[in-house]
Protein backbone atom coordinates (compact mmCIF):
# COMPACT_ATOMS: atom_id res chain seq x y z
CA UNK A 1 0.00 0.00 0.00
CA UNK A 2 1.38 3.30 -1.14
CA UNK A 3 3.23 5.49 1.32
CA UNK A 4 1.98 3.56 4.34
CA UNK A 5 -1.58 4.74 3.71
CA UNK A 6 -4.49 2.33 3.32
CA UNK A 7 -7.36 3.55 1.15
CA UNK A 8 -10.90 2.32 1.75
CA UNK A 9 -13.97 2.21 -0.48
CA UNK A 10 -17.00 1.98 1.79
CA UNK A 11 -20.45 0.90 0.60
CA UNK A 12 -23.27 1.26 3.13
CA UNK A 13 -26.61 -0.55 2.95
CA UNK A 14 -29.54 1.52 4.23
CA UNK A 15 -30.67 -1.51 6.27
CA UNK A 16 -27.45 -1.31 8.29
CA UNK A 17 -28.72 1.82 10.03
CA UNK A 18 -25.15 3.17 9.94
CA UNK A 19 -24.44 6.73 8.94
CA UNK A 20 -21.21 7.79 7.28
CA UNK A 21 -20.20 9.59 10.50
CA UNK A 22 -20.50 6.32 12.45
CA UNK A 23 -18.37 4.41 9.94
CA UNK A 24 -15.81 7.24 10.03
CA UNK A 25 -15.60 6.69 13.79
CA UNK A 26 -15.10 2.95 13.27
CA UNK A 27 -12.32 3.61 10.76
CA UNK A 28 -10.69 6.14 13.11
CA UNK A 29 -10.69 3.52 15.89
CA UNK A 30 -9.45 0.83 13.47
CA UNK A 31 -6.41 2.87 12.52
CA UNK A 32 -5.75 4.29 16.01
CA UNK A 33 -5.94 0.93 17.81
CA UNK A 34 -4.85 -1.58 15.17
CA UNK A 35 -3.42 -0.61 11.80
CA UNK A 36 -1.10 2.21 12.82
CA UNK A 37 0.40 0.78 16.03
CA UNK A 38 0.44 -2.88 14.92
CA UNK A 39 1.47 -2.72 11.25
CA UNK A 40 2.39 0.92 10.59
CA UNK A 41 -0.44 1.77 8.19
CA UNK A 42 -2.14 5.15 8.31
CA UNK A 43 -5.61 6.00 7.09
CA UNK A 44 -5.56 6.85 3.41
CA UNK A 45 -8.39 8.23 1.33
CA UNK A 46 -11.88 6.97 2.09
CA UNK A 47 -14.78 7.25 -0.31
CA UNK A 48 -18.38 6.38 0.43
CA UNK A 49 -21.24 5.13 -1.67
CA UNK A 50 -24.53 3.31 -1.29
CA UNK A 51 -24.89 -0.47 -1.35
CA UNK A 52 -27.79 -1.98 -3.29
CA UNK A 53 -30.78 -2.61 -1.01
CA UNK A 54 -30.79 -6.33 -1.84
CA UNK A 55 -27.62 -6.62 0.29
CA UNK A 56 -29.20 -5.21 3.45
CA UNK A 57 -29.28 -8.75 4.84
CA UNK A 58 -26.80 -11.32 3.57
CA UNK A 59 -28.53 -14.70 3.58
CA UNK A 60 -25.68 -17.00 2.56
CA UNK A 61 -22.14 -17.23 1.21
CA UNK A 62 -23.37 -17.17 -2.39
CA UNK A 63 -25.12 -13.84 -1.84
CA UNK A 64 -22.05 -12.52 -0.03
CA UNK A 65 -19.81 -13.43 -2.96
CA UNK A 66 -22.32 -11.86 -5.37
CA UNK A 67 -22.15 -8.63 -3.35
CA UNK A 68 -18.34 -8.62 -3.55
CA UNK A 69 -18.46 -8.93 -7.34
CA UNK A 70 -21.11 -6.20 -7.65
CA UNK A 71 -18.76 -3.32 -6.86
CA UNK A 72 -15.96 -2.73 -9.33
CA UNK A 73 -15.44 1.01 -8.88
CA UNK A 74 -12.68 2.69 -6.97
CA UNK A 75 -8.94 2.67 -7.25
CA UNK A 76 -6.78 -0.23 -6.09
CA UNK A 77 -5.05 -1.10 -3.90
CA UNK A 78 -7.76 -0.37 -1.38
CA UNK A 79 -9.98 -2.29 0.98
CA UNK A 80 -13.56 -2.64 -0.19
CA UNK A 81 -15.69 -2.35 2.95
CA UNK A 82 -19.36 -3.34 2.90
CA UNK A 83 -21.62 -2.27 5.78
CA UNK A 84 -24.69 -4.53 5.90
CA UNK A 85 -27.70 -4.81 8.19
CA UNK A 86 -27.45 -8.47 9.13
CA UNK A 87 -26.08 -11.89 8.29
CA UNK A 88 -28.57 -14.79 8.15
CA UNK A 89 -28.86 -18.33 6.78
CA UNK A 90 -25.53 -20.17 6.61
CA UNK A 91 -23.69 -17.03 7.74
CA UNK A 92 -26.04 -16.39 10.69
CA UNK A 93 -24.50 -14.83 13.78
CA UNK A 94 -21.47 -13.53 11.87
CA UNK A 95 -20.34 -10.05 12.79
CA UNK A 96 -18.07 -9.79 9.78
CA UNK A 97 -16.80 -11.83 6.85
CA UNK A 98 -13.68 -11.53 4.69
CA UNK A 99 -13.62 -12.33 1.00
CA UNK A 100 -10.88 -14.88 1.50
CA UNK A 101 -7.69 -15.89 3.24
CA UNK A 102 -6.06 -14.08 1.54
CA UNK A 103 -8.49 -11.81 -0.21
CA UNK A 104 -7.94 -9.44 -3.10
CA UNK A 105 -7.39 -5.77 -2.22
CA UNK A 106 -5.46 -5.33 -5.47
CA UNK A 107 -8.34 -6.22 -7.81
CA UNK A 108 -11.96 -5.26 -7.16
CA UNK A 109 -15.10 -6.99 -8.35
CA UNK A 110 -13.96 -10.53 -7.58
CA UNK A 111 -15.40 -13.08 -5.14
CA UNK A 112 -12.45 -12.30 -2.84
CA UNK A 113 -12.60 -8.49 -3.00
CA UNK A 114 -13.66 -7.11 0.33
CA UNK A 115 -14.77 -7.29 3.92
CA UNK A 116 -18.30 -6.92 5.25
CA UNK A 117 -19.56 -6.23 8.74
CA UNK A 118 -22.78 -5.44 10.51
CA UNK A 119 -22.57 -2.49 12.91
CA UNK A 120 -23.21 -3.16 16.59
CA UNK A 121 -23.41 0.46 17.73
CA UNK A 122 -20.07 0.14 19.53
CA UNK A 123 -17.35 1.88 17.49
CA UNK A 124 -14.43 0.16 19.24
CA UNK A 125 -15.97 -3.30 19.04
CA UNK A 126 -16.75 -2.84 15.34
CA UNK A 127 -13.14 -1.72 14.80
CA UNK A 128 -11.95 -4.99 16.39
CA UNK A 129 -14.23 -6.98 14.08
CA UNK A 130 -12.82 -5.12 11.06
CA UNK A 131 -9.25 -5.65 12.24
CA UNK A 132 -9.94 -9.39 12.49
CA UNK A 133 -11.66 -9.69 9.11
CA UNK A 134 -9.03 -7.51 7.43
CA UNK A 135 -6.43 -9.85 8.92
CA UNK A 136 -8.10 -12.68 7.02
CA UNK A 137 -8.13 -10.54 3.86
CA UNK A 138 -4.38 -10.08 4.36
CA UNK A 139 -3.79 -13.84 4.71
CA UNK A 140 -4.02 -14.50 8.45
CA UNK A 141 -5.83 -17.52 9.88
CA UNK A 142 -7.44 -17.89 13.30
CA UNK A 143 -4.87 -18.55 16.00
CA UNK A 144 -7.08 -21.44 17.16
CA UNK A 145 -10.16 -23.00 15.58
CA UNK A 146 -13.32 -23.68 17.56
CA UNK A 147 -15.05 -26.38 15.48
CA UNK A 148 -11.95 -28.48 14.79
CA UNK A 149 -8.56 -28.90 16.41
CA UNK A 150 -6.44 -26.70 14.18
CA UNK A 151 -4.11 -23.75 14.62
CA UNK A 152 -2.56 -21.14 12.35
CA UNK A 153 0.77 -22.11 10.75
CA UNK A 154 2.84 -19.32 12.34
CA UNK A 155 5.36 -20.41 14.93
CA UNK A 156 4.94 -17.43 17.26
CA UNK A 157 1.18 -17.45 17.81
CA UNK A 158 -0.09 -19.02 21.04
CA UNK A 159 -2.64 -21.81 20.79
CA UNK A 160 -5.63 -22.64 22.95
CA UNK A 161 -6.56 -26.25 23.62
CA UNK A 162 -10.10 -25.27 24.73
CA UNK A 163 -11.34 -22.13 22.90
CA UNK A 164 -14.83 -22.69 24.30
CA UNK A 165 -13.52 -21.06 27.50
CA UNK A 166 -11.76 -17.91 26.19
CA UNK A 167 -10.67 -16.72 29.62
CA UNK A 168 -8.21 -19.63 29.79
CA UNK A 169 -6.79 -19.09 26.29
CA UNK A 170 -3.29 -17.63 25.91
CA UNK A 171 -4.30 -16.23 22.49
CA UNK A 172 -7.51 -14.45 23.59
CA UNK A 173 -5.88 -11.02 23.22
CA UNK A 174 -4.78 -11.76 19.64
CA UNK A 175 -6.63 -9.95 16.83
CA UNK A 176 -7.07 -13.32 15.09
CA UNK A 177 -8.62 -15.18 18.04
CA UNK A 178 -11.70 -16.93 16.55
CA UNK A 179 -14.25 -15.53 18.99
CA UNK A 180 -15.05 -11.82 18.81
CA UNK A 181 -13.22 -11.00 22.00
CA UNK A 182 -11.75 -7.60 21.13
CA UNK A 183 -8.13 -8.73 20.89
CA UNK A 184 -5.60 -6.04 20.00
CA UNK A 185 -2.29 -7.95 19.69
CA UNK A 186 -0.47 -9.32 16.65
CA UNK A 187 2.66 -11.42 16.90
CA UNK A 188 5.78 -10.33 14.95
CA UNK A 189 5.13 -12.95 12.26
CA UNK A 190 1.48 -11.91 11.93
CA UNK A 191 2.52 -8.29 11.49
CA UNK A 192 4.90 -9.04 8.62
Amino acid sequence: FYGGGLACHVRIATASGAAQAYVDGVLDALFASYYTPLVGLSRGTVDYGPLASQYGTIDDHAEYKQMLTSVTSGSAPAVQLFVVGDFAGDVDNALGIAGGIPGSPMVHGTRRSGVAFTPTGNVNYDASVLAHESGHLGGLFHTTEVQVTAFDPLADTPQCPNPGNPNNCPDKSNVMFPIAYGGNVLTPLQAL
